[in-house]
């Protein structure tokens, strides 16, 4: 089992890290000068099951970009499966109930 973290918040990928006894797999997430994300996974993680911690926080858009690049990155490597978290999800759907024929952006983006 492996840990992932983007940048959105690395505290609470370390304290997750420190929880389950497993360290986080190298990962390089950063920005071009022209805003493109960029994502390199350091470690080899063909075959393994990885965890991705990276919360939707404000800014939300670049954070859930940076989540489905990190997803990306992380299937162009060979995991084996890879679980996600983003507990701002439920919290959002609660606050924002979609009419039917209506985009909502927390209902679209649920992975399961």
């Amino acid at each position: 089992m492996k840990i992932v973290a983007g940048n959105s918040n690395r505290a609470l990928a370390e304290e997750i890290s420190k929880y389950l006894d497993a360290p986080l797999a190298k990962c390089q997430v950063r920005r071009f000068a022209d805003q493109e994300i960029f994502v390199e996974i350091q470690e080899n993680v063909r075959g393994e099951d990885v965890f991705v911690v990276q919360p939707t926080s404000y800014p939300a858009n670049d954070h859930l970009m940076e989540l489905l690049i990190i997803i990306d990155a992380l299937r162009r490597s060979s995991a084996r499966r890879n679980a996600r978290r983003s507990a701002r999800r439920e919290a959002t759907c609660r606050l924002r109930r979609c009419a039917a024929r209506r985009h909502c952006v927390a209902r679209a983006t649920t992975l399961n």
